[in-house]
């Protein structure tokens, strides 16, 4: 029976967890044996019985980073110590042990950089779904977030590609070329629509559509005069909350 893995490890709430139940009704179909690593385990329950007493907990950093801008991907990477080799090593090897211990013949992340970083020590297939935020178009740099953030471009990028390859020779396993193998060196799978790219239109990238599945929640209830329905997934945490809630 083939063993799929799905890992979880940045964003938060249950986005990432509801994206992929379509995909995980569809594998167990399939007759996939799938296990889940993940930041939050509150809502796997989503996903049913079988996925809670297959879910493991996924590892933390061992790592207290200053705040900073995080003004591309690659600030989120170095949140996460990618600008440190011991930080690094120590979380590659984390979940290369959890990795190991389900011996699976496939990995898929959303989002989960580390992961990635681990099944490439491993020699794992691995494939990445997820929208244009967390599967951003780099090659050898990361784009800016905004157009206002270019001049951060190109500032830690080469730093975490010298870490990420310090670690994979720790493992015998093939260096990155640049920063954006983290990516492109596994399969692609962008679920989202064109006109939702963060990062504007890809004419090269097949977008798949979003990811959701309509089995589920609470029916809305619009008002009967209203010209136009919009709907917002918004947390009051986020910055800017109330004015765009306006």
């Amino acid at each position: 029976m083939l063993r799929a893995v799905f890992c979880w490890e940045m964003g938060a709430n249950y986005g990432h967890i509801a994206g992929f139940l379509p995909l995980y009704k569809e594998l167990k179909q399939r007759g996939v044996d799938i296990w889940l690593i993940v930041r939050e385990q509150k809502h796997v329950h989503l996903l049913g019985d079988d996925a809670i007493r297959q879910c493991l907990q996924a590892p933390s950093p061992k790592f207290n980073p200053q705040p900073r801008a995080l003004h591309t991907f690659a600030d989120l990477l170095a949140q996460i110590g990618y600008l440190n080799e011991q930080v690094l090593s120590h979380y590659v090897l984390d979940w290369c042990e959890l990795i190991l211990t389900l011996k699976p013949d496939w990995i898929i992340s959303d989002p989960a950089p580390t992961a990635q970083l681990a099944a490439r020590a491993l020699g794992i297939p691995a494939s990445l779904i997820g929208a244009g935020f967390i599967l951003p178009p780099v090659q050898k740099f990361f784009p800016p977030h905004f157009s206002e953030f270019a001049s951060s471009v190109n500032q830690l990028d080469e730093k975490i590609l010298v870490t990420m390859n310090k670690v994979l020779a720790l493992f015998k396993a093939e260096p990155f070329r640049n920063v954006g193998d983290l990516f492109n060196s596994s399969q692609q799978f962008l679920c989202s629509f064109e006109e939702q790219d963060h990062y504007g239109v890809r004419p090269d990238v097949n977008y798949w559509g979003a990811l959701f599945d309509s089995s589920f929640g609470e029916p809305a209830s619009w008002p009967a005069n209203a010209e136009c329905y919009t709907f917002a997934y918004l947390t009051p945490q986020v910055k800017n909350f109330e004015a765009a809630v306006d």
